[in-house]
């Protein structure tokens, strides 16, 4: 009788822990999923750093209501020793909640999401299912209905409170919002806010902001979050429930904010709160903090007040921190203003506050990456700008004793942050200089891809191969060496990347072999494109017909770049105005004894004949500016004379004097009795208000005739 028993027993035991459940879990926007027992090859394996084997599969025999206990403190404890489960044991996890019955509770759910903080690569399968798991687990407790569109949840059921939603947003750190298990999972926490009667607290708030780092704001699930969880803090504000930051916290905050732009109304509201909790700080922050939060601004653009707003509580910050800045750190901070205009006074004080630190409080030699950085920030920068020079003092002066050399990556940052510089201040020419004969050195120890040269050769766009003396001149050609490598090696290049190159290359002549080698092979490659039937957007042409503005129609590649431009114009069914008086002003010296330059002249005037947008004062003036060079003989410039009439006429716009002065220069070579140019100059009478003062076009144009 024994034996029978205890072999009963024994398998009762085993279908115990082996039984399996005829379901399986469906979600209409997440994978299904199977219930399967754990095999075990999949939970018998080793974790990493020394953790003792671990057997999941021990967990069948636990009440289904304590494996979720058990699977979020084991994630927990990862977290505490910094010690992450391999993607392998996290597979097996999920495979557990899945053939777990009993609902997950908000602390075990927060533990788990919390744990996945530890993980840099957020694409493995393994982890990517055992969020699937915790999603749908709690998708099941909380009840959520999603709309199919935008991903919105409505939570009827259990709710994560302040805690829970900041300890599971921490653990997404790492997680980009494209993902679809993230979004839905941002809808599930959106909807939870909703109704929650506690506060969050600082450090609540720092999580959770530094949780969405790499949540893009493209994303409608994230700006969704922002506004929910921003009116969520304004309304516990409302409510007495006084919130303050740390230093720490306000450096987490802000850090947060880096893949943010401030295009979104839900992202300058979030500024907006987070510039009120910035002042709430009473503590100095260290240079870590400091450096932090303004690596956080990076994708902000200070047009918009609330951007200004947050840079100036932050500035009062900075005022106050004494602590030395390492390399690292410098780096850092002006990388996170690289789009902060010094139109503005909220930027060019913390300009010149980072410039007093360079120069007083930063003794380390500056790495490359710390160079690169440091001339990447100056793109949005106006060299007139005393904080602006300033800062390019220091910047110099740090480069000039470092012994670092620049990677591809940083050579194209270095020469994109040029862009801006078109002063001839003696600090612009000194840095110029300077950073100049480290990109030389760099470039002979690396190689550029395309994408990097096209960024290199935009940021000369303010240099010329004459003014700027032979550092410009000596770039490019070197440039134009790995562009050689890359088209001999057969590598594709976008029209993008070549409407940036031709545009960078706006103020060189074409005296130079590296200006005519790169306008060569420009024109094979466009000449390729148009017979694969391939076609630049309207903007492309304009930044590529803005690239004769300097070059003359007396050399071949000239010619025959503009004859493949003219082909493209034709093929296109519109233009826009901003393209055609790009081209237009472009011409300005050209003349009119080249059938090509002609050619082109003729496509730009039936795409404006087919335009319908007003001009402006500018368009007027630009536009008449680049036909300088030209007289009034040929029927191409004759049209054009004529359509520019009536577009003026319409336009209704008023001339300024620079205006004025540049429209009447354009029109110098011309006959002043010609019907097409006493015509022009009848329609620019109607643009001078009555009672300017000044004298009638018509009148100047009799005097000097006279």
């Amino acid at each position: 009788m024994g034996k029978p028993i205890i072999v009963i027993l024994i398998l009762v035991f085993l279908r115990f822990i082996h039984r399996t459940e005829p379901f399986t879990w469906r979600c209409s926007l997440l994978s299904s999923w199977s219930r399967t027992p754990v095999n075990a090859f999949a939970v018998n394996v080793k974790t990493k750093k020394g953790m003792e084997k671990m057997d999941h599969s021990r967990y069948n025999i636990l009440p289904d209501e304590e494996k979720m206990r058990k699977i979020g403190n084991l994630m927990h404890e990862s977290v505490k020793k910094r010690s992450p489960l391999t993607f392998t044991q996290l597979d097996a996890l999920a495979v557990l909640i899945n053939n777990t019955t009993s609902p997950i509770n908000m602390i075990d759910a927060s533990k788990m999401l919390k744990g996945l903080k530890l993980y840099t690569d957020n694409s493995d399968p393994g982890l990517l299912r055992f969020l699937n798991a915790v999603i749908m687990k709690l998708a099941e407790v909380t009840h959520d209905t999603y709309n199919s569109s935008s991903l919105d949840a409505t939570s009827s059921g259990m709710r994560f409170d302040a805690r829970a939603i900041s300890n599971s947003l921490s653990g997404l750190t790492n997680f980009h919002s494209d993902a679809m298990e993230i979004r839905v999972l941002l809808s599930l926490l959106t909807a939870n806010i909703h109704g929650m009667t506690d506060a969050f607290n600082g450090q609540g708030v720092a999580m959770s902001f530094f949780g969405l780092k790499k949540m893009s704001s493209e994303t409608p699930e994230v700006r969704s979050f922002l506004k929910v969880f921003v009116s969520k803090i304004k309304q516990d504000a409302r409510n007495s429930r006084k919130l303050t930051l740390t230093a720490q916290g306000v450096g987490n905050a802000c850090y947060g904010l880096q893949s943010m732009s401030s295009e979104y109304q839900e992202v300058r509201g979030a500024l907006q709160t987070l510039r009120d909790l910035v002042n709430t700080c009473t503590e100095d922050l260290s240079s870590q903090e400091l450096c932090n939060a303004l690596y956080g601004l990076q994708n902000l653009d200070s047009k918009y007040t609330e951007v200004r707003d947050l840079l100036a509580a932050l500035a009062k910050h900075a005022r106050r921190c004494k602590s030395d800045l390492s390399s690292q750190e410098i780096g850092m901070a002006l990388y996170g203003i690289r789009n902060m205009n010094t139109d503005y006074v909220e930027v060019r004080e913390i300009v010149n506050i980072l410039s007093r630190k360079i120069q007083f409080n930063c003794n380390q030699k500056w790495s490359g990456h710390t160079i690169s950085n440091s001339l990447y920030s100056l793109q949005n920068k106006h060299a007139s700008c005393i904080e602006t020079l300033r800062l390019m003092e220091s910047i110099a002066t740090k480069i000039e004793e470092s012994d670092a050399l620049l990677n591809s990556q940083g050579v194209a940052n270095s020469l994109y942050g040029f862009q801006s510089m078109k002063g001839t201040s003696k600090e612009a020419l000194r840095l110029f200089a300077i950073a100049s004969k480290k990109i030389k050195s760099s470039l002979l120890c690396c190689k550029l891809s395309m994408q990097e040269i096209s960024m290199s050769i935009y940021g000369l766009q303010g240099m010329s191969d004459y003014d700027d003396g032979c550092d410009a001149l000596y770039i490019l050609e070197a440039l134009y060496e790995h562009l050689k490598v890359n088209v001999n090696k057969g590598h594709n290049v976008n029209h993008q990347a070549i409407s940036n190159i031709l545009f960078g290359m706006q103020k060189f002549s074409c005296e130079s072999a590296a200006v005519k080698g790169i306008l060569s092979d420009v024109t094979s490659f466009l000449q390729e494109e148009i017979g694969l039937g391939a076609a630049m957007n309207e903007q492309e042409i304009g930044m590529s017909l803005y690239c004769l503005r300097a070059k003359r129609s007396d050399t071949a590649e000239v010619n025959g770049f503009m004859s493949v431009l003219s082909d493209i114009i034709d093929a296109k069914e519109t233009l826009s105005l901003q393209s055609i008086i790009m081209g237009l002003y472009a011409l300005q010296n050209m003349r009119a004894n080249s059938k090509d330059v002609l050619r082109l002249v003729g496509c730009l005037t039936r795409k404006l004949k087919q335009n319908g947008e007003t001009f402006t004062s500018q368009s007027i003036g630009n536009a008449l500016y680049g036909l300088q060079n030209f007289n009034d003989e040929s029927r191409e410039i004759k049209n054009l004379l004529t359509i520019l009439t009536d577009k003026i006429a319409m336009s209704k716009a008023e001339l300024s004097a620079q205006e004025i002065g540049m429209s009447m220069n354009g029109l110098k070579q011309m006959n002043g009795e010609s019907i097409e140019v006493l015509g022009i100059l009848t329609s620019l009478d109607s643009c001078v208000p009555a009672d300017d003062g000044r004298a009638s076009f018509l009148l100047s144009n009799r005097i000097l005739n006279k």
